[in-house]
């Protein structure tokens, strides 16, 4: 049976159970909602770097790795491609707390929902600093704090370190989770923007390192 579990009439919906992306992961794109090189809403700067990040396949990578993206050098992909990436990741509701656990890298992303105030010296992370609240059968997230090293997406979308990515949750019925984005960053984008994904209900998580991958096909620069 798939590891998710039924909404209790009169309830918050129960998020709790493990997910994958439904469909592809550039949906922005065919929906309209993707960055092409012509497009807005990129700031100049983030377009050259838009363009750099899509000029470059590294030559001679197996399997054509792109030598711009940061996975390739094993680095986490963050809070917004985590969730875009076609790996499972499975969410554990607590009273306090959000988990979302990534097969991808062992990833672990925490949302505060206890209502705490947010320190004013948070560090820029990976998965940066969560805070999420319940709306109705919807869980409200606030995401910043995060590193500017990543991509939004695997296509090459750049941002900077004053990121901020809302999302919300909600479960459409037991075998459907709907997350909506919306991802504001003067730096890089000329407006906010954002859209929908659906995710399906998923058997498992196993344990996925892309840096072992990468170092037993010799794919990490200087491996032997």
């Amino acid at each position: 049976m798939f590891a998710q579990t039924a909404a209790v009439p009169g309830s918050v919906p129960d998020l709790s159970g493990i997910w994958l992306l439904a469909g592809g992961m550039n949906e922005w794109e065919t929906r309209g909602r993707r960055f092409r090189p012509e497009d807005p809403p990129l700031q100049p700067g983030a377009l050259e770097q838009f363009k750099a990040n899509r000029a470059g396949l590294a030559p001679g990578y197996d399997g054509g790795l792109d030598a711009m993206d940061p996975n390739t050098y094993c680095f986490p992909p963050g809070a917004a491609r985590g969730m875009l990436m076609p790996y499972p990741f499975e969410i554990v509701v607590r009273p306090d707390q959000v988990y979302i656990l990534f097969e991808y890298g062992s990833g672990i992303r925490r949302i505060y929902t206890d209502g705490r105030r947010r320190p004013d010296d948070v560090l820029p992370t990976w998965m940066g600093y969560s805070a999420g609240r319940w709306d109705g059968d919807t869980l409200a997230v606030e995401t910043d704090s995060l590193r500017p090293e990543t991509w939004l997406d695997r296509i090459g979308t750049p941002h900077s370190d004053v990121l901020r990515m809302a999302e919300r949750f909600r479960r459409v019925n037991n075998s459907v989770l709907e997350v909506e984005f919306r991802f504001e960053d003067p730096k890089a984008f000329t407006m906010a923007w954002g859209g929908k994904k659906l995710y399906e209900p998923h058997f498992e998580i196993t344990e996925y390192i892309l840096c072992e991958e990468h170092l037993e096909m010799g794919r990490i620069r200087g491996a032997n």
